[in-house]
């Protein structure tokens, strides 16, 4: 009996594991139907055809229930990624719009924007693995989603160290409107290929410092205006990155062959009542069954 109750409890730890890990799993359901296995009764021998008949068996359970799921009562997993990765960018476009602000009162958002993308993260690290257009696409996803943490380093920073006003840049930099104005028509560009329309190809313009402007100003001011440049050039850069895997994403055009990585990694959620509930629902059948 205490052999029965060791195998139960580690069954049951192992599903818990199983449903608290945000990411790939397997190896979690293998240690358990393992664990079963070598049961085989409290009977070490035999163990081996045992486990071809626990093969055979399992096998025609997937059948079944394959032929259950896609004939009788096909499941539907919802994906809402896509709507997840829109609020992103709708975040980073209203982040953009506040940095030529300058208003600290305006910053209240912040919090969302870190929200959204992390639930974007989130999100992505746990359905990628199920999703048959999460998988196909795990590529493009994933440079989406770094593109979206470069946005989220060079903008929060930004909005953290606003020292001058917009016409002020405007009179350090030449063509200040003209990159303002490519970067906004970008994030509405990338907007629209959610929305299915894909989009004319957008160059980077470099911005122009206004020498005679600069010539005579203060330290603070003049690394304000090369810190504001190299936003704008970065900006551009990465909206460059993610139309590209968009185009590939939607319209299966300029397809990506670099892997990136991306802070979303997989994780334990250890508190969760459900995963607790599923736990104890394996314990209790898995003692029933091998008591019985």
């Amino acid at each position: 009996m205490l052999y029965l109750f060791c195998v139960s409890l580690a069954v049951a730890v192992l599903m818990y594991l199983y449903n608290a890990y945000q990411g790939d799993s397997t190896a979690f359901m293998l240690a358990a139907v393992v664990i079963m296995m070598v049961f085989n009764g409290g009977d070490a021998e035999g163990a081996f055809l045992y486990g071809v008949d626990r093969t055979l068996l399992t096998a025609f359970g997937v059948i079944v229930y394959t032929l259950v799921g896609s004939l009788l009562w096909p499941v539907s997993v919802q994906d809402n990624t896509r709507a997840l990765a829109v609020d992103v960018l709708q975040a980073h476009s209203q982040a953009f719009a506040h940095l030529r602000s300058a208003n600290t009162a305006e910053r209240d958002f912040l919090e969302q924007l870190l929200t959204s993308n992390e639930q974007f993260q989130t999100h992505l690290v746990s359905i990628r693995n199920e999703a048959d257009a999460i998988k196909a696409y795990q590529r493009e996803w994933a440079t989406i989603a770094n593109c979206f943490e470069q946005l989220e380093e060079v903008l929060l920073p930004a909005l953290q160290s606003v020292a001058l006003k917009d016409p002020e840049y405007r009179g350090h930099i030449q063509n200040y409107d003209t990159v303002i104005s490519r970067i906004e028509s970008m994030f509405l560009a990338i907007g629209d290929s959610w929305q299915g329309q894909q989009p004319q190809p957008l160059a980077v313009i470099e911005p122009h410092y206004n020498a005679a402007s600069l010539r005579g100003e203060s330290h603070l001011r003049v690394a304000a205006v090369v810190s504001r440049v190299d936003v704008l050039l970065k900006v551009q850069t990465v909206m460059l990155r993610l139309q590209r895997a968009l185009n590939s994403l939607l319209f299966d055009s300029d397809r990506l062959t670099d892997d990136v990585e991306f802070r979303g990694q997989p994780s334990f959620i250890w508190l969760d009542r459900e995963n607790f509930k599923t736990a104890i629902k394996v314990f209790i059948s898995f003692w029933i069954a091998v008591t019985i």
